[in-house]
């Protein structure tokens, strides 16, 4: 057992990821009071925020990339080098969906005026992944080494509908299911590289988590 305390420093701190190596990442409080994004790597601690004031690291994968949000911007970490994440217009992105295995990030960004706008980023390059309804928000949340994309539309937290990003079509997880099932599926939080999403909804009336398998 490793005590990531005596890693970390005296300071506050909080993990927010491990990769199947091992490695952590997540925030500790610097000596000069501020919040730093950091990755552990066989017990030893690498302090990923270089020049910002602040920053926290939301998730690392196996190729140990962390993606970064920080008082600059919104980065990718890889090897100490960092590739910044940001809209067309230069914003950073609103809503940090998460890092897949292959270092695709997905999330939403700001559009003009109040549109907010679900993309995936893929080595400085950022996809417009479309709405379900033109003027529906949708938030990917997870995406797979395979490209596959979840996440949900809408924006009343009862009338929201899980969402699939699969071969450049985004589609409403609940059109494959018979309505006699009495099952809505109200967002899909994760997917993994077997295709299986894990959502949440609504079975008769009652909430709960689902598991989707694919056939």
């Amino acid at each position: 057992m490793t005590d990531l305390a005596a890693v970390l420093g005296p300071g506050s701190s909080s993990a927010t990821g491990i990769n199947n190596q091992g490695d952590i990442v997540g925030t500790f409080t610097a000596t000069n009071g501020s919040s730093h994004a950091f990755l552990v790597h066989k017990g030893v601690l690498t302090d990923l925020t270089l020049n910002s004031t602040s920053a926290i690291a939301y998730a690392v994968n196996d190729r140990s990339q962390v993606l970064i949000g920080s008082s600059e911007g919104v980065f990718l970490w890889e090897n100490g080098n960092l590739q910044p994440i940001a809209s067309p217009s230069g914003g950073i992105n609103l809503d940090l969906g998460g890092l897949n295995s292959v270092g695709q990030v997905v999330g939403t960004h700001d559009g003009l005026g109040s549109n907010v706008i679900p993309f995936r980023w893929e080595r400085g390059h950022l996809t417009d992944l479309g709405k379900l309804a033109p003027e529906q928000p949708t938030f990917p949340k997870s995406s797979n080494s395979s490209g596959i994309v979840v996440g949900y539309a809408g924006s009343m937290l009862d009338d929201t509908r899980a969402i699939r990003y699969a071969n450049d079509q985004i589609q409403d997880l609940n059109s494959l299911i018979q309505p006699a099932t009495g099952i809505v599926l109200i967002s899909a939080i994760s997917v993994n590289d077997r295709n299986e999403i894990l959502a949440t909804g609504r079975v008769s009336g009652r909430s709960g988590y689902l598991l989707l398998t694919p056939e």
